[in-house]
């Protein structure tokens, strides 16, 4: 699939990006979560990516019966941060522990990825997830357009997942939190589109009704 190879030469770029600058920009950003562990993962990954839990090859997508796009707001900055982008979803501690994700539920096989709706920079809230992407703007003159292309290329893939999976007989899934009402794309367009299934569920605090629900509607009729 040339959308997915497209999102992976951008997050390449960006890696490199990250990867010059200097020390003190980095230890900035990470502000008191300035641990060896995460610098080296900001360092190695970057970070600006909306896009997260991507497969590592799209034969790993082939495998799965339904893809689970959940739409968030911006990463949250803590210990416990992963800047690999394709660390899996149901891995991560705060989707695994406090919303009981897992990669299968009865005979379904499962991809999640998460779609940043505010800011794809980690910030221990929004406002602060803005002041780090001004931070790291004013420390590299490239990331701004490569930001641009990367989400660009993301939706593009994203478009293309589900058109394939439309087409190969699998299920398409957005999460939503009930308290947002606006979605700009992909997000908008997938809940919008009579093939995808759009549950509403809360994504903050713990959720533990989230697997039942995904099974639910990957066995009704009209899911």
């Amino acid at each position: 699939m040339i959308a997915f190879e497209r999102v992976k030469e951008c997050h390449q770029s960006i890696s490199r990006e990250f990867a010059g600058l200097g020390n003190q920009p980095i230890r900035a950003f990470l502000g008191e979560f300035n641990t060896p562990r995460l610098r080296k993962q900001v360092k190695r990954y970057g970070d600006g990516h909306t896009l997260c839990s991507l497969p590592e090859s799209i034969e790993e997508l082939k495998t799965v019966d339904a893809v689970i796009l959940v739409a968030v707001t911006s990463p949250k900055l803590s210990t416990e941060s992963d800047f690999n982008r394709f660390t899996p979803l149901h891995t991560i501690p705060y989707w695994r522990d406090g919303k009981g994700l897992r990669p299968q539920i009865r005979k379904h096989r499962l991809h999640f990825m998460s779609w940043q709706q505010n800011f794809a920079i980690h910030g221990v809230d929004d406002a602060h997830a803005h002041r780090n992407y001004r931070l790291l703007l004013a420390n590299s003159r490239n990331l701004e357009s490569l930001f641009q292309r990367e989400r660009e290329a993301e939706i593009g893939f994203i478009n293309s997942c589900r058109e394939w999976f439309d087409s190969n007989g699998k299920q398409m899934i957005v999460l939503t939190d009930p308290i947002r009402k606006r979605f700009d794309e992909p997000i908008a367009g997938l809940i919008d589109d009579p093939q995808v299934h759009h549950i509403k569920t809360r994504l903050r605090g713990k959720n533990r009704t989230i697997m039942r629900k995904i099974g639910d509607s990957l066995e009704s009729p009209e899911g």
